[in-house]
């Protein structure tokens, strides 16, 4: 009798820790997914602000 919970404690140990793991693993790559989806946006934004600065100064008068 006490084999079989020593068997059964062990496989729900065993199979608790591989569910830990799968878990980590997914909320690593879904924060990578998202950082780089952030990361994206942020360049996206730059740029558009970057051409727009561009754009405004060159419809600026200049100074004397």
């Amino acid at each position: 009798m006490l084999v079989k919970q020593t068997e059964f404690a062990k496989k729900a140990f065993d199979m608790t820790l591989q569910n830990t793991r799968d878990i980590a693993e997914l909320a690593m790559k879904a924060t990578s997914d998202a950082t780089a989806i952030v990361r994206a946006r942020l360049r996206e934004s730059l740029s558009e602000l970057r051409n727009s600065v561009s754009a405004t100064g060159s419809e600026m008068p200049k100074k004397k």
